[in-house]
């Protein structure tokens, strides 16, 4: 008889910045991974907790990225914190553009990404790019309002041995296991930024990176344990 362990998978943060420090650039878990600030990013004080600020209303390509040492395969989950404020004149002829974005860098060499865009008309929307194609000429409307101030948690997962990934907002799973299109090597970077000055600005904080490993089950593990004991015997016994 063959048993096989059936897998759960373990979780290991190997990177984490509340921004406590107030430093940008320099994570608590995981000094590989390092933050690198485009345009104006800056740290802010809200009521006492220190948050990372998306504040450049000049250049309107600002962005902050986060590199992380790469594995391959991977499987990996992001997660973030994120709030957009409100600005005090919203700009009705940006309806349907987009006002901030986020992004997985799947694998930079070969133009791998995954694209959350925060639309100005407070839509939700996805974007993929694969081998350096853009699959989202049309971008897929992920059916999911977002509003201004309000604090928003949001999960990546990615499985590195099934090419998919997920994604999950305030708890809403919006994609679940859909194939990436490529095969996922790594996770270079997580990266987000503004795409319209005339929004206003967003905070982000409580960035984790995790690396998520397939570990077989106890329940399984004292399964195959059992069944190789008996395979023992069974050998010792044919022997006598």
């Amino acid at each position: 008889m063959a048993f096989t362990a059936s897998t759960g998978y373990s979780e290991t943060t190997i990177f984490l910045d509340n921004f406590q420090n107030g430093t940008v650039g320099s994570p608590q878990i995981g000094m590989n991974a390092l933050l690198g600030s485009g345009y104006v990013h800056q740290i802010v004080d809200e009521s006492g907790n220190l948050k990372l600020q998306s504040s450049d209303m000049v250049n309107d390509a600002s962005f902050a990225i986060y590199n992380r040492p790469t594995y391959a395969p991977l499987s990996s989950i992001t997660t973030y914190d994120f709030r957009i404020i409100s600005p005090s004149v919203i700009n009705t002829s940006l309806v349907g553009q987009n006002a901030f974005w986020q992004e997985l860098i799947l694998n930079n060499a070969s133009g791998d990404n995954l694209f959350l865009y925060w639309g100005a008309d407070q839509k939700l929307r996805l974007n993929v790019s694969v081998n350096g194609k853009d699959l989202g000429a049309n971008l897929v409307d992920l059916n999911y309002s977002w509003t201004y101030g309000t604090d928003y948690h949001v999960e990546w997962a990615v499985n590195g041995v099934a090419d998919t990934y997920s994604l999950t907002v305030n708890g809403m799973k919006l994609i679940d296991d859909v194939v990436f299109g490529d095969n996922i090597f790594e996770l270079y970077a997580f990266s987000y930024g503004t795409n319209y000055s005339t929004i206003g600005t967003q905070v982000m904080d409580n960035i984790t990176i995790k690396d998520t490993a397939a570990v077989p089950e106890p329940a399984a593990m004292l399964l195959l344990g059992l069944g190789l004991a008996g395979l023992a015997a069974a050998k010792r016994r044919m022997r006598t």
